[in-house]
């Protein structure tokens, strides 16, 4: 709906005026005159003073007519003052509103703020998948048999592409794993450093957390355009055994879920990804057989 033209909200205003100023004044004056009239009728009536129906009717006319030609009067003079009224008017809602455009300005700068910072972008290279675990809380060279289950690591290389530093969240990170039709769910666990992989097709074969490679998880920021690269572990506690039953090796999709500090979630997925099965092993295993 559009706005009044200025000439309807001039007179709109000046109207306005004129009955607030009516409602206040005249009206008190009007009942002053009344007041009046019925006084003297009083006066007439008790013999005090000579008064004929034809006085009341002029007095009676008298009346409404100041009181028209004040009323008339009061809009003329509010139709002068309601330019600068309106433009007054007109100038605090102005105001309002920037302000409310600020604060809602302000309020964008802080959400993108908040929403800012690193920019994630990478591949996943290759996955183990065993139906053991080694905790890192463990000292001895002993697996720790699942279950059911199984466990995961992949390998992944990414870099930050954004200007910001990040600091990540580990123990939130997710894995969404897909085999065919079937599709699971990862939580994160720590790659410990004693192990390796049993692959001939790398020279480096030692796991490195891909986390550890910052230093402490809040101690180091990930910087625009360095590397990042290492070892990513999930226990996926749904996984369906009988998929790899009798198997060295699947293909999968896998889509990885990184939170950083400022719960912005970087996601790293690939389709394809080649997993080997059962070739986790200790590193010291690896060397005894070099």
């Amino acid at each position: 709906m559009s706005e009044p033209s200025y000439t309807r909200r001039l007179f709109a205003k000046a109207l306005r005026e004129t009955l607030r100023f009516t409602q206040h004044k005249l009206l008190t004056g009007a009942a002053v005159a009344i007041a009046a009239i019925i006084m003297r009728v009083a006066l007439w009536h008790f013999d005090r003073i000579t008064l004929t129906w034809a006085d009341v009717w002029i007095s009676l006319r008298i009346i409404a007519g100041s009181f028209v030609i004040v009323l008339l009067g009061a809009f003329i003079v509010n139709l002068f003052r309601a330019a600068p009224l309106l433009d007054r008017k007109r100038s605090v809602d102005n105001a309002a509103l920037i302000e409310k455009l600020r604060l809602a300005d302000q309020n964008a700068e802080v959400e993108k703020q908040r929403h800012a910072g690193g920019d994630i972008q990478g591949t996943i290279k290759r996955g183990y998948l065993d139906l053991r675990t080694f905790p890192v809380s463990n000292t001895t060279a002993s697996w720790v048999a699942l279950t059911h289950g199984c466990s995961m690591k992949f390998y992944i290389e990414a870099a930050n592409y954004n200007d910001c530093g990040t600091w990540f969240k580990p123990r939130e990170a997710e894995l969404e794993l897909r085999i065919g039709d079937a599709c699971f769910h990862g939580t994160w666990e720590r790659v410990s450093p004693m192990l390796a992989v049993d692959d001939d097709s790398l020279e480096e074969k030692r796991l490195a957390d891909l986390f550890d490679s910052l230093g402490l998880p809040l101690a180091r920021a990930l910087q625009q355009g360095v590397p990042w690269l290492g070892y990513i572990g999930f226990t996926v506690s749904d996984f369906d055994r009988s998929l790899v039953e009798g198997e060295t090796e699947i293909s999968a999709t896998a889509r990885i879920l990184i939170t950083d500090t400022l719960n912005k979630v970087h996601s790293i997925e690939k389709s394809n990804v080649k997993v080997l099965i059962g070739r986790l092993c200790f590193i010291f295993e690896i060397v005894s057989q070099q």
